[in-house]
Formats: structure tokens, C-alpha cells, sequence
């Protein structure tokens, strides 16, 4: 039996041959993809979005869109976006660094609003149906805390909206935490339909449309049948991982992220695995 080039006979490709009562077959199978985000160890600060980067937002503003993110994933730019991961967008007054097997943001500013940002910009994601999505998974530790505030040593953006053709920014927003437990400064932070979120926004004018009711993506899906993942207008992303956190002083927090996995599936029977993996560039070669 033969679906989509996966064959049962083929084990290695993910397939599970399972036979029910009649006999009859199917397949069901795993598409794993694994993508190294590899980077210049020399820190990327932040903020490096819209406005701020002189050498690429003139090809933005021409229409090239193509042309300025391949300059913002240049070594002239930084780079400031590495494997489709932009750093440090919108945030001041923080910086993030390559270590082998990781990606650290580094909070070295004692502003309020001292944060990381990291973007992931994959088109797949934007207009996802929110009914496709099965789990985001990252690895989390951190190295040294805020000798401010302990709040919020990291936490997981996820943005929704209630439909594809939904004109808002974004409808949803939900913050997934990780744990700040004294004894437990590493470990896995795992979002799947059923997680309780942390906090929750909605960027639409007044109207949650069951944002702030819902704890879980779950709910926010019955409440929305048509919901897709991402933020609207030209910005392409569904995921971002914080380091610090808005409206507070988080200078010498340091949190590392490394092994995401994004497990989504086409509504059927085929699973999609995204895995991000993180190393560093050999000395005196650059992006």
C-alpha cells in the first residue's frame, strides 16, 4: 500500500502497518525534519526588527521581501536571523549567544521591558489550521537568574487567530511559563492542546473571542473551529521563546533553549516533525 511515497513495507520512512479485522491495510506515517541553526558565537543584540537594520530595510521598503530576508540571514547583517529564527525583533536591551547545542538570550540591560525575543518565521505555520497542531516542545535551562526580579525566567509565545481571514494583528495570544521552582532550573517545557496556559492577551479591539476564557488551546478551539496559528498582516510567525519578561528589571538573567520540536499533522494520518538543533560556527567562519 502506497500513500504519499510512504510505503508499508518501509519501516525506516515512519510507516505502521496495522491490520484490523477485515484485513484491510493502511499506513501511517512520521515526516521528520531536522534543521541546525548554526551561529556566529559573538552576541546578536537586540532590537534588530523594522527600522533598525540600515543595510536590508531599504530592500524591504522596494518590495523586495525575498531579497531582505536573505540580507538579514547575511553575514553583513549580523546575521540577525539564523534557521528561519529571527533574534532579538522588537526587544531591547538583551543579547543572544550560540553555544554548542543551544541558543541563550542574555538580559544585560536593567530597563524595564529587559527581554529576548525569538522569532520563528516559517511560512508552514502562518494560516495553520489550530486543529493540526499537536505539540511544541523545547528544552530550557537556566544558567544564572535575575539578581532583580524571578518572576519569569522564560516562557513561550503562541499567537492565534480565529480564522484565516481574520484583520487583526492577532486575536490570541498564550504565554506558557517555565517553571520557577529553586531546586529545578532545567528541564523540558512541553505545550500540547490540553497545556494550561500562564497568561493569555488579545490584541483585538476589545473582543477575546474566548482568548481570555480559555485555558487551554483546546477550549480556544471550540470556542473558534476555524482557528489558525500566527500573527496577521506581512509578519510570519506563530512561536516565539522570551527571555526576561515585559514591565520588569531582569538584568543577568540568562535562560538557554535547545531541541524544539513542532509535531503537527495534515488531518489525517501523517504526523510532520520539526526539530531545531543549535551549534556554533568554527572560529573565523561566519553565517
Amino acid at each position: 500500500y502506497d500513500k504519499s511515497g510512504c510505503r508499508d513495507s518501509d519501516p525506516s520512512k515512519g510507516c505502521i502497518r496495522l491490520e484490523d479485522a477485515l484485513s484491510d491495510w493502511e499506513c501511517s506515517c512520521t515526516f521528520t525534519t531536522i534543521i541546525t541553526a548554526a551561529g556566529n558565537p559573538s552576541p546578536i543584540e537586540g532590537p534588530t526588527g523594522f527600522g533598525t537594520n540600515t543595510l536590508c530595510d531599504p530592500l524591504l521598503t522596494s518590495g523586495d521581501a525575498e531579497g531582505w530576508w536573505d540580507c538579514l540571514s547575511s553575514p553583513e547583517a549580523g546575521p540577525v536571523v539564523v534557521g528561519n529564527w529571527w533574534f532579538n525583533q522588537d526587544a531591547a536591551n538583551g543579547a543572544f549567544v550560540f553555544e554548542e547545542g543551544s541558543v541563550c538570550g542574555v538580559i544585560d540591560g536593567t530597563e524595564l521591558d529587559s527581554r529576548t525575543r525569538f522569532q520563528l518565521w516559517e511560512h508552514k505555520y502562518k494560516n495553520m489550521r489550530l486543529d493540526k497542531f499537536t505539540e511544541f516542545k523545547v528544552g530550557y535551562d537556566v544558567v544564572s537568574p535575575s539578581t532583580s526580579s524571578n518572576s519569569n525566567q522564560g516562557y513561550l509565545n503562541i499567537y492565534m487567530r480565529t480564522s484565516e481571514t481574520s484583520t487583526a494583528y492577532y486575536d490570541c495570544r498564550f504565554d506558557f511559563l517555565v517553571p520557577t521552582d529553586d531546586d529545578e532550573d532545567s528541564g523540558e517545557l512541553l505545550v500540547d492542546q490540553d497545556k494550561q496556559k500562564g497568561n493569555s492577551a488579545s490584541h483585538s479591539s476589545g473582543d477575546s473571542n474566548g482568548c481570555a476564557e480559555s485555558t487551554t488551546i483546546k477550549e480556544y478551539l471550540a470556542a473558534n473551529s476555524n482557528a489558525v496559528l500566527g500573527v496577521g498582516n506581512v509578519e510570519v510567525y506563530a512561536f516565539v521563546l522570551n527571555t526576561g519578561s515585559t514591565n520588569e528589571n531582569n538584568v543577568d538573567l540568562k535562560t538557554c533553549w535547545s531541541d524544539i520540536t513542532i509535531t503537527t499533522t495534515d488531518g489525517g494520518d501523517e504526523t510532520y516533525v520539526d526539530i531545531y538543533e543549535f551549534t556554533t560556527l568554527p572560529s573565523g567562519v561566519f553565517n
